[in-house]
């Protein structure tokens, strides 16, 4: 432990699990390198800005099992992320599937809503697209809604 004389401040760490209780600050003292250290950082992780965009409407198709777009990224790199959520009001089955590399096909399904009143929701690191495709007797039409949450950078948008 250092002479009281060599020590400006002492801070009790007592409620920390870790058996170093107290941290010792002088004038060259470890308490200063480690803020100085946590200064550097803060200024080295650059903040970017995100725009989020909430995005919803009504889903309404025939139940033909032909895909329709609902929605789609349209000059945007990186592509954004993104939390898509759809409620099927019909009853007949709904595929939701997303294009999450940005080469126009949908070919990742996302889920399947079977009952009136399910929805389900799923998080993308990248989205550039989704479609919905209604399974049923194609004299029918099959609706819901969908909710999109889509973030990305403010500095894409230019």
């Amino acid at each position: 432990m250092p002479d009281k004389d060599e020590i400006d401040l002492i801070i009790n760490l007592d409620h920390l699990p870790f058996p170093e209780r107290y941290i010792y600050s002088s004038s060259s003292s470890v308490l200063n390198e480690k803020q100085k250290s946590r200064t550097k950082r803060k200024k080295k992780q650059k903040k970017t800005r995100e725009i989020k965009d909430d995005i919803c409407g009504h889903i309404r198709q025939k139940c033909n099992g032909k895909a329709e777009e609902y929605w789609r990224s349209i000059g945007l790199d990186p592509l954004p992320s993104g939390s898509v959520t759809v409620l099927n009001s019909s009853g007949y089955k709904m595929t939701v599937r997303a294009d999450t590399n940005g080469n126009g096909n949908a070919d990742i399904v996302l889920f399947s809503l079977t009952e009136r009143d399910q929805s389900k929701s799923v998080t993308l690191d990248s989205i550039a697209k989704i479609e919905v495709t209604c399974e049923g007797d194609s004299s029918q039409i099959c609706h819901g809604m969908y909710s999109l949450l889509i973030a990305y950078p403010k500095d894409i948008c230019k």
